[in-house]
């Protein structure tokens, strides 16, 4: 039994307390002590190659969770700086759109402006239009009479006028022409 009790069992009980000291300390880095009959040693082995597996995933995985962290602080730095570029295009932008708000105001205020005094100008020139008509014909009146009553004149003296007079008749009648032809073209 005590040969039994060293072949067999001091080994297993050693890797069992390897085993617990692994589990609670979660230290991969321990191996179990080689030594016993060869099943013994095999088991050991295969154990110990098992912690080696364990302590190279748990390497790998802590080497990883630094990379994520690394890559995630990276992330949140670069996600800070598209929120501030963010904040300052749209504070940019809400400038922009306020001024432009600011020019549409200012060009509705011209529009009316040229809409009122467009209606104004209207107003003006359908007025000059009927003084020019009115101020036209009063105009003509007087200057259709005197042409009137030079022809008349030059009819009645049948040539008894000296040529001074008739003259003088004529340039009445070109005047009067003359006057009738500058009143047409103002209108």
């Amino acid at each position: 039994a005590s040969r039994l009790q060293s072949l067999i069992s001091k080994p297993i009980l050693a890797l069992a307390g390897t085993a617990r000291h692994v589990t609670s300390d979660s230290d991969y880095s321990l191996r179990a002590t080689t030594g016993g009959s060869e099943e013994i040693q095999s088991l050991n082995e295969a154990f110990n190659e098992m912690l080696h597996v364990i302590q190279q995933r748990d390497i790998d995985l802590s080497n990883e969770v630094g990379v994520r962290r690394k890559a995630e602080e990276g992330l949140r730095q670069h996600g800070d700086q598209l929120e501030g570029i963010v904040a300052a295009r749209t504070e940019e932008l809400e400038r922009a759109n306020e001024d432009l708000r600011r020019e549409v105001q200012e060009h509705e205020r011209a529009e009316r402006l040229l809409r009122k005094t467009l209606s104004e100008l209207e107003t003006t020139n359908s007025e000059l239009e009927r003084f020019a008509q009115v101020a036209a014909h009063d105009l003509q009146e007087p200057l259709r009479k005197m042409l009137a009553f030079g022809d008349r004149l030059t009819s009645t003296a049948n040539g008894g006028l000296d040529e001074r007079a008739q003259d003088y008749l004529n340039r009445i009648t070109q005047s009067a022409k003359q006057m009738q032809f500058l009143i047409n073209d103002l209108l």
